[in-house]
């Protein structure tokens, strides 16, 4: 009976106690809010980063692939522009990526384009596309000299 008469009359002395908690909780709440919808959106910049470069890559690729029939002889690869164009298009289309192909002599360009908007913290870092370039030279190289 005493020692609960002694927890009342120490819970009564000091009226303020524990009043810090609920800032506390929602600071934290707030903190964890923001954390996750940091980890989330970052991740999906990245995501949408990655994508752009990959079809990138890939679609010069494809477009790198349409060489001449006197590659397979070890001559010049003979790029054929509207060919590597088509390629390298269509595999954009498959991937459902906007893009820009050019082709140059033995060069083939191609720039993509990926939208990427925050979910979570849209006020932060607002909607933009994220684009790769990627550049590819079809010469044939022997002993480190193109040929």
């Amino acid at each position: 009976m005493r020692s609960i008469q002694a927890r009342v009359e120490r819970a009564t002395r000091n009226p303020e106690a524990g009043v810090i908690a609920p800032w506390v909780a929602i600071a934290f709440g707030i903190i964890v809010l923001f954390g996750v919808g940091l980890t989330i959106d970052g991740s999906s910049k990245i995501q949408a980063q990655s994508k752009a470069q990959t079809s990138a890559q890939e679609a010069a690729r494809a477009a790198g692939q349409q060489v001449g029939p006197d590659a397979v002889l070890g001559h010049s690869a003979g790029l054929t522009p509207d060919k590597a164009a088509s390629a390298a298009r269509a595999y954009l289309g498959q991937a459902g990526v906007a893009g820009a192909v050019s082709v140059s002599g033995s060069t083939v360009t191609v720039t993509t384009r990926v939208p990427w908007k925050p979910r979570f913290l849209s006020g932060v870092a607002g909607a933009r596309d994220m684009t790769s370039t990627q550049v590819i030279d079809t010469r044939r190289v022997k002993d480190g000299v193109p040929r």
